[in-house]
């Protein structure tokens, strides 16, 4: 999907004529009653779908309630994911806020992104009364071929501690500059050059590479607590099929037994933020998001 989108986008064109389409107003609630009712009627599959989820109900209360206890007794307040299902919520910083906190702390604009990701797991377990570790073990997908700002699939992939328990988010800041600094150099990638942006929007191919380097590196790594991906998109304008972009939010799968992945996508003048969580584990995403906003104001 994210590749495909690549391949949709064009640069836009200020003299193009292309029509817009008004989709179908939407059903009543009446006519969804009607629908749904047809659908039991006439089709088994539904009928033995609706059977099944009574019948799941009551083992789902019951795993609930199971898992509620086994995380009040769970050392590490981020646990690890229990269910199939996930839950999404998006966040949007205007790019100059973080070339602002980037000039002022002189470190990267991937460090920055780092720093809210683990402002946003901080709020998230202080804010749910959740215990506090030390640290939280983030894997970090990052393009070795950042220098000559070509795409060449070769993603690798770094980790780091994030300083969940220290309360001063400038200190946070600053010990995540110094292991990717330090990490950079050995993977062969340049640290704040992760990848330069693109004249076209190729954005989508290298956040596919980094899930898929990610999926991966969470076999072998099973002390991989969260996932953060920075991906810097264009900064000139690019349109889909005639019409202009504004915004771009990604979603990214939840690898191994991950409860929490950040991803980052910049577009023009903005930068795009996306939480996927596990909806069994994770209560109160909101605590993250917002968490993240708090992390700007601190560091601006």
């Amino acid at each position: 999907g994210t590749d495909l989108l690549g391949v949709l986008t064009d640069e836009l064109d200020p003299h193009s004529r292309v029509g817009m389409t008004m989709p179908r107003p939407l059903p009543s609630p009446r006519a969804l009653v009607v629908d749904a009712l047809a659908d039991l009627a006439f089709d088994p599959m539904e009928t033995f779908r609706a059977g099944r989820t009574l019948v799941r109900k009551p083992v789902r209360l019951a795993r609930d309630i199971g898992n509620s206890l086994f995380f009040s007794l769970d050392p590490n307040g981020l646990g690890r994911a229990q269910g199939p299902h996930r839950k999404w919520q998006s966040e949007k910083v205007p790019l100059d806020e973080l070339r602002k906190i980037r000039k002022r702390h002189d470190c990267s604009t991937t460090d920055v992104i780092l720093a809210l990701v683990g402002g946003a797991i901080r709020s998230y377990l202080v804010k749910n009364g959740k215990p506090i570790p030390p640290t939280v073990t983030a894997l970090v997908p990052l393009s070795v071929a950042a220098a000559s700002g070509g795409v060449s699939g070769q993603v690798a992939t770094l980790t780091g501690e994030l300083l969940i328990a220290e309360p001063d988010p400038v200190a946070r800041l600053a010990a995540i500059h110094e292991q990717t600094s330090a990490g950079a150099v050995k993977s062969g990638a340049i640290a704040g050059q992760v990848l330069r942006r693109q004249e076209h929007f190729a954005a989508p191919s290298i956040m596919g590479q980094g899930v898929r380097s990610t999926m991966l590196e969470t076999r072998s790594r099973l002390s991989v607590e969260t996932v953060a991906i920075n991906v810097p998109g264009p900064a000139k304008q690019i349109s889909v099929l005639g019409h202009p972009m504004v915004e771009a939010y990604p979603v990214i799968p939840l690898p191994g037994r991950v409860q929490i992945a950040i991803a980052a996508l910049s577009l023009r003048d903005d930068v795009f933020f996306g939480l996927t969580a596990d909806y069994d584990s994770v209560k109160n995403l909101h605590y993250a998001t917002e968490g993240l906003l708090e992390s700007v104001a601190e560091l601006s």
